[in-house]
């Protein structure tokens, strides 16, 4: 449903933006091609593509592991301090 220019003036005016005719033209241009583009969203058939997502979950199972210590976290860095890395700039 394409906005018309008196609809683009009075959004305009709504939200106290001042603009020329001739931009103001240019505006309903860009939000009628946006609105198209919304119809097109519209049409898509979202449930089908959802099913099929959730068929093809391939995620891996959570596993609960025992999470490093901070020893293991800092043995490869020289840029520890205390608990956290520290970062220099280059």
């Amino acid at each position: 449903m394409p906005i018309s220019l008196s609809e683009t003036k009075e959004l305009a005016k709504a939200c106290k933006f001042y603009f020329s005719d001739e931009e103001l033209v240019q505006i309903q241009e860009k939000i009628n091609n946006i609105l198209r583009e919304v119809e097109k969203l519209e049409r898509l058939d979202l449930e089908k593509s959802e099913k099929e997502n959730n068929q093809n979950n391939n995620l891996r199972k959570d596993i609960e592991e025992t999470p490093l210590t901070l020893e293991e976290v800092f043995q490869n860095t020289n840029n520890r301090d205390g608990d956290y890395f520290r970062v220099t700039n280059s």
